[in-house]
């Protein structure tokens, strides 16, 4: 939810995820959870990537826009990992760290 200065919900959106990170030089919302979102300050969603086997628990934001996200395996689902992922603003896939 976006919620005013008055306190009154400006925006619902079920975007949902497990953790989230706000860059607010950027104007975006960043969300992970089954996917990796970025949406603008109204929710909506401009840019969703499928990069991750279960679940990222985790994002940052590093000052340059780009985040890292950290994936975590699952014994029961196949291409999970644990690993951590770097991703430009614009969602494109730069690194990728594995964890043991």
């Amino acid at each position: 939810m976006v919620i005013n200065t008055n306190g009154q919900i400006k925006t619902r959106a079920k975007i949902g995820g497990f953790d989230l990170v706000l860059d607010e030089q950027r104007k975006t919302l960043w969300t992970v959870g089954a996917k990796i979102k970025k949406c603008d300050l109204d929710l909506n969603v401009l840019w969703e990537g499928n990069l991750i086997g279960w679940c990222a628990v985790s994002v940052d934001l590093n000052p340059d826009g780009s985040i890292w996200v950290a994936e975590r395996q699952h014994p029961n689902v196949n291409g999970s990992q644990d690993r951590l992922l770097k991703i430009s603003p614009d969602g494109s896939l730069l690194k990728t760290v594995k964890l043991d």
